[in-house]
């Protein structure tokens, strides 16, 4: 029986393509950014740690870089061959060498598995005190962590478009009620002026890292966007629908985290808005208004949406992480069974392996008997959006080496993207520095934590776990090898534009 996995031969194990539209790969990547997660919780949590209301500029100020960034980084995705892999693995690759490509893939499923784990945690704990709250019945959070875990790896086995329509449900269901409360908050103002220095950079600024921290918690809030060329290889049109997918996944998630800040503080006031957000005996400050217009059951809908909210980003990040791992197991760059895929084409040994994982967290904390929104989700949400932003500062690195080594490689366009690309660089150097010194704040951790430097140490040992795969591969298998991510033969690079 041949090898279906093999390197040399990628056509025959890649994920069936042509099954995804410009809007089902903007499903995909919005459902992975959990948009009421966002609104519900990270932007009042932000609020009352920070003491800064201006989340509205921070979320434009990040979204206006992330298109800049996405300039080179779809212009670099046009160059790639039609069967390289998704993600960041082709770009680090083709730009900084296969060898720190493999390395940063590996960190990559770190990231997104911490992602994913992070979120079975908030699934648990808010779950568990919902069916309280509704029965009287308090069920211990591992259990329901547990059953989340379970649906995620049922629709992981799935076929890609099961995943795109059951993610769309949720998706569209969970912008429904964001609006909904948005319009209730519009509608019932606090007395006093309209809170328009929101509006203003100064909104922005404080004393201490707030500054900072929004920016860095609004970066965390957009992660997700990245996402959407990694389905290149699903997508009808793998250039031009994933360029519209990721522009129209930053103004969809931009333009409803601005709506969402300001209509919070039209309805409580601007002079009562960090207040609110601090303030842990009223009901938590996205859902106030709906709670006060609507009635109580608003509070229970927010939480249950909430919920799915975060099912939809954990399924959305499992599968992203399967990917990564496939591609991983094709390559040889780690262990080749990962690299198998079912008949439809789904990596199933990859998800199956992220499952188990997964099952393995939740085991472990249950059996430690840490908080689960404190180990799994503050640690595994935080470490894994670090991550995150590493490989987006890393991958727009090598978009700057790569032009600079290919100057026409995008013909006329080129000024424009080198330029673009070197301001996205250093905008994001400049925020993993910054996140990095405050990465204790950022995972809630005191001063002195060795919280940190386990993160870092996490994302180190992985990184070199890959590159021992790699520089074993080159050594073992130099055909396989200079197969990884070669998107520089003339043809490609000629017919690109």
């Amino acid at each position: 029986m041949p090898d279906t996995t093999d390197t040399l031969s990628p056509a025959r194990d890649r994920l069936r393509s042509g099954r995804l539209g410009a809007g089902s790969v903007a499903f995909l990547t919005l459902a992975a950014a959990g948009p009421f997660l966002v609104v519900g919780g990270v932007i009042p949590t932000g609020m009352a740690q920070t003491g800064l209301a201006g989340f509205l500029v921070a979320f434009v100020v990040v979204g206006a870089a992330f298109a800049v960034y996405c300039v080179g980084y779809l212009a670099m995705g046009r160059q790639l061959p039609s069967d390289a892999p998704g993600g960041f693995y082709p770009y680090i690759s083709s730009g900084l060498g296969r060898v720190p490509g493999v390395g940063a893939t590996w960190v990559a499923v770190v990231a997104y598995t911490a992602l994913t784990v992070g979120l079975y945690g908030l699934i648990g704990d808010t779950a568990s005190t919902l069916l309280e709250t509704a029965t009287g019945v308090r069920l211990p959070w591992w259990l329901l962590a547990a059953t989340a875990l379970g649906v995620v790896s049922v629709f992981g086995l799935a076929h890609i478009t099961t995943n795109r329509t059951v993610l769309g449900i949720f998706l569209v269901a969970e912008i429904a009620v964001i609006l909904t409360f948005i319009t209730v908050d519009l509608t019932h103002p606090a007395p006093g002026p309209l809170p328009l220095d929101l509006l203003t950079p100064g909104s922005l600024f404080g004393h201490g890292g707030g500054t900072f921290a929004l920016l860095a918690l609004s970066v965390l809030g957009i992660v997700g966007a990245e996402l959407a060329p990694l389905y290149r290889n699903e997508a009808r049109e793998p250039r031009r629908g994933v360029a519209r997918a990721t522009y129209a996944t930053i103004a969809v998630l931009v333009g409803i985290f601005a709506l969402a800040t300001w209509a919070m503080a039209v309805n409580v006031g601007r002079d009562n808005l960090v207040a609110a957000a601090a303030d842990t005996k009223a009901p938590p400050l996205f859902f106030a208004g709906a709670v006060a217009h609507l009635g109580p059951h608003a509070a229970t809908v927010g939480q249950a949406f909430l919920i799915t909210s975060a099912l939809a980003g954990a399924l959305a990040f499992h599968n992203t992480a399967v990917r990564y791992l496939s591609d991983l197991g094709r390559d040889r760059t780690g262990p080749a069974i990962l690299g198998r895929r079912s008949s439809s084409g789904t990596p199933k040994v990859a998800s199956l392996v992220q499952s188990a994982v997964g099952g393995i967290a939740i085991l472990a904390v249950a059996i430690s008997g840490a908080e689960p929104m404190t180990a799994l989700f503050y640690f595994g949400g935080t470490s894994g959006a670090v991550g995150i932003i590493t490989l987006l500062t890393v991958t727009a690195v090598a978009i700057v080496v790569y032009f600079a080594r290919h100057p026409h490689a995008v013909g006329t366009r080129v000024p424009w993207v080198r330029v673009s690309s070197v301001i996205a660089a250093l905008a994001l150097a400049a925020l993993l520095v910054l996140v990095v010194a405050n990465l204790g704040a950022l995972l809630n951790e005191p001063d002195g934590s060795a919280a940190p430097v386990v993160v870092f140490g996490i994302y180190l040992g992985a990184f070199l776990v890959g590159v021992v795969w790699a520089l074993r591969l080159r050594h073992t298998d130099p055909a396989r090898f200079d197969a990884i991510a070669d998107p520089a033969s003339a043809a490609v690079l000629g017919g690109a534009r």
